[in-house]
């Protein structure tokens, strides 16, 4: 059940690693801010999934959100400064606040569209 719950947003995670530590993210550059856009999608995502683990305890729905908003900033935070040793990237501060509101988005999507973990009424 562990693994049911937190394997998504631990490969998700890795995901993200594999992605910062490229020295350039591979695609086209479509408009202005689109790497703001991408850092928010990626974080909703992890967002989404840690809701989604998190919501199997048993928690309440703001607990809930608020643990996977600490994880995901968290990892958000060591995420950027793992890609400060990566030629040539830089660690941003506006970058973890961009992949914070990804996480709240994706933490807060998942119970208002009416989320229920398997077995909990």
């Amino acid at each position: 059940m562990i693994l049911w719950s937190w394997g998504p947003p631990a490969a998700w995670m890795g995901f993200i690693f594999f992605l910062s530590s490229q020295p350039t993210i591979p695609g086209p550059i479509l408009f202005a801010g689109q790497d703001k856009v991408v850092h928010i999608f990626l974080y909703c995502v992890l967002g989404l999934l840690l809701r989604r683990g998190s919501s199997r305890n048993r928690w309440s729905n703001l607990q809930g959100i608020i643990f996977s908003f600490l994880i995901g900033v968290g990892y958000g935070t060591v995420d950027e400064w793992h890609q400060s040793f990566v030629p040539p990237r830089s660690a941003e501060l506006v970058e973890v606040i961009w992949d914070a509101l990804g996480i709240l988005a994706g933490a807060v999507l998942l119970p208002l569209a009416g989320f229920r973990a398997a077995g909990r009424k």
